[in-house]
């Protein structure tokens, strides 16, 4: 039962931390050995929760670490949701990175953008709003500030359409930060309200209050955790 516990014990830590009780103890580095999983794909999910929270609380070059041993476990997740959540995060940990650091992303973040909107044709509930998403980082990176404040828009209207209040925050999240780097204060606060609003609306009330208590509303200020 190495895996399911693992699985668990890094969802309920994530839990704790969206409510706003960080635990030290980053797991799931302290999971049991990759030789020891059975049922991997189990195991894999342990490490796609940790990088989305790593990610969430601005942490980008420990979700991308993380990211690293995610992507171990991709051949055991064919044909599950999994192998999408690992890009997902990956590539948005990777855009917020190479921007942090002035750096350009990955060239094949281009090629996922595209894998994204081509497999939200055929599932939207799924894929609509995070190909909005990830379109919206990579026109952002690319300095096409009005395209990717589109993208922000559609992917909070999509993710509210299907009850994502987690994506619609993101989205307006990143349209906030959007805002912010061109001055447009006003929007950048109306957008930070509602990415705040939808972050409780999910439960995350103490990731709600982090991005707005800190400095510049930059989650990646604070310390990184891992």
């Amino acid at each position: 039962m190495r895996e399911p516990r693992s699985a668990i014990q890094a969802i309920l830590r994530t839990i704790d931390a969206l409510k706003g009780s960080r635990p030290d103890d980053p797991a799931p580095h302290s999971a049991p050995p990759e030789q020891e999983f059975g049922s991997r794909h189990i195991g894999h999910y342990a490490f796609l929760v940790k990088m989305q929270e790593q990610y969430l609380f601005g942490d980008y070059q420990a979700a991308i670490e993380t990211g690293k041993r995610s992507a171990q476990y991709l051949g055991d997740s064919r044909g599950m949701l999994h192998g999408t959540e690992h890009t997902f995060w990956l590539a948005l940990a990777q855009f917020a990175q190479a921007r942090h650091g002035g750096s350009k992303p990955p060239a094949k973040l281009q090629r996922e953008i595209h894998r994204f909107a081509r497999w939200a044709q055929g599932s939207p509930a799924n894929f609509r709003a995070r190909a909005l998403i990830l379109g919206g980082e990579g026109a952002s990176v690319a300095r096409k500030s009005d395209a990717a404040l589109a993208a922000f828009s559609e992917a909070a209207q999509t993710a509210a359409e299907y009850r994502q209040p987690h994506l619609a925050a993101l989205a307006h999240r990143l349209r906030a930060a959007e805002c912010a780097r061109h001055g447009r204060t006003e929007d950048h606060a109306q957008h930070l309200a509602l990415a705040a609003e939808q972050y409780r609306s999910w439960g995350a009330d103490g990731l709600a209050t982090q991005l707005q208590n800190l400095p510049g509303h930059d989650l990646s200020t604070r310390s990184a955790s891992a």
